[in-house]
């Protein structure tokens, strides 16, 4: 009977694919989630993202995530949609302007593409400290020059989570 379970236990694990090892690589710093994604078949590095959400002060939030492409570049991404948060004023227009404010630190990120109700910008390493070391993440959203939302970004693991992420 042990030799059958151990057999039908052998088999079970042998037929598990390495990409599913990978699946183990992603874990949860405080509000933050951190995932590496692989190629299944080469094993290769693909990207990897840091998770959590924009909390806005009209009683809505969205996905917010710091990601690390295959060459190592980072930039950020929020997507505002209906059915992705509650407040529905920014569908309006599309989003033109983030001012980021992280402890006192202005970042301004101007859109850059028009991918519907999507906004993303490339960031550096002055950016990344400074979310990972961050007691206050402000963010102020704009259609054109019109202020649309404030909104906070939760800094509890944000330093774990870039860590996780290599961006330190």
């Amino acid at each position: 009977m042990k030799k059958e379970l151990s057999l039908v236990c052998l088999l079970t694990f042998s037929n598990m694919s390495f990409a599913n090892e990978f699946h183990r690589l992603r874990d949860s710093f405080g509000d933050w989630n951190v995932r590496h994604v692989y190629n299944d078949k080469t094993l290769h590095h693909r990207f990897s993202d840091a998770k959590t959400k924009i909390v806005l002060s009209g009683n809505g939030s969205f996905p917010f995530q710091i990601n690390r492409d295959f060459s190592g570049k980072f930039s950020f991404i929020f997507k505002y949609a209906v059915g992705r948060w509650q407040d529905i004023s920014l569908v309006d227009g599309w989003l033109t302007k983030a001012i980021f404010n992280i402890d006192g630190k202005i970042f301004e990120f101007h859109s850059t593409n028009k991918v519907l109700h999507s906004f993303s910008g490339e960031v550096d390493a002055d950016f990344l400290l400074s979310v990972a070391q961050a007691s206050s993440i402000k963010i102020t959203l704009f259609v054109d020059e019109k202020k649309v939302a404030d909104g906070v970004i939760s800094a509890d693991g944000s330093f774990a989570a870039l860590n996780w992420l290599r961006a330190l």
